[in-house]
């Protein structure tokens, strides 16, 4: 378990330095030098909280810094407990802007790694053992982004997400692919 979602935070930081590598430059004839079309970034941070969490018991976010105006790179901060359930979650986020820039309206790839720890407050077993379970996330979003002159921003999309659980007590692995879904609004500054 823990080798994979150690190579899955490897593929995702590949992922992301080949992207800011490739970015959206062109080399200046004259000079050979390489430059960026347009103005300078006007906001380079932007922090979100994802919203269909908050009515599960979670409380998360996701701050994105720019590394240029197609790419963010940031941590993923969740803490949730609900119930008979409590834990957290932190891993990694990139955002990639299909449309040019990440701070206007458009499409965005997020690929996403999250390792979370979830423990469940009720004895599992006649020992009153308490089930405690490891589970490594990697996936994909295809997301859309509304954004605001004032920096206000709502981004929304849908992807596929893999998740590998390991439960120690019992010595249970389970591991599946479903749909995901992504709702957060955030500030950009």
């Amino acid at each position: 378990m823990k080798k994979i979602f150690s190579l899955l935070i490897a593929l995702l930081m590949v992922f992301s330095l080949s992207a800011f590598a490739g970015g959206n430059q062109k080399a200046t004839p004259s000079q050979n030098v390489e430059t960026l079309p347009g103005d300078p970034m006007s906001k380079s941070v932007n922090i979100r909280v994802y919203l269909p969490d908050l009515f599960a018991g979670y409380l998360g976010g996701v701050w994105d810094i720019a590394l240029s105006p197609v790419m963010t790179f940031g941590p993923i901060v969740k803490v949730f407990a609900f119930g008979k359930y409590s834990g957290y979650a932190f891993g990694l986020n990139v955002n990639y802007s299909l449309s040019g820039d990440l701070f206007q309206n458009g499409w965005i790839i997020n690929p996403y790694a999250e390792y979370a720890k979830t423990n469940y407050h009720q004895p599992f077993n006649s020992s009153g053992e308490r089930e405690k379970v490891d589970t490594g996330i990697f996936g994909t979003n295809i997301m859309y982004e509304w954004i605001w002159k004032s920096g206000l921003n709502i981004m929304a999309g849908v992807g596929l997400e893999y998740s590998n659980e390991d439960v120690p007590i019992t010595m249970n692995s389970d591991s599946d692919v479903h749909p995901s879904f992504e709702v957060t609004i955030g500030y950009a500054f």
